[in-house]
């Protein structure tokens, strides 16, 4: 089981290396330059609409130091980029726990 991790104010601070990042990690890589180059197109994609975004005087939900979680996942959740690889990780948690306890 592999699991993503990255620091929210690296995700703040560099919205379009986090999400090439992440996407590196979800998407099996390869080797093509094409799918490289699709990563960097769509993370900087990303990074223009959380700009957007922030210049319009919205706060991202992990603006700052948030303590809370639930609505910091709830947000996630929903989110178009990561809110299906949450469903997915978090399916995958949920079954491994049941295995572990016996119940699966």
């Amino acid at each position: 089981l592999q699991v993503y991790t990255m620091s929210l104010d690296d995700f703040i601070q560099r919205p379009a290396e986090m999400a090439y990042r992440f996407f590196d990690f979800v998407v099996d890589d390869d080797g093509t330059h094409e799918l490289r180059t699709k990563k960097e197109e769509v993370a900087h994609r990303y990074e223009q609409y959380y700009e957007k975004k922030m210049m319009k005087g919205s706060r991202h939900i992990t603006h700052g130091k948030n303590r809370n979680s639930e609505e910091l996942k709830e947000y996630l959740r929903h989110d178009p980029v990561f809110g299906p690889p949450m469903g997915k990780v978090q399916s995958l948690v949920e079954t491994c726990l049941a295995e572990s306890h016996g119940d699966g």
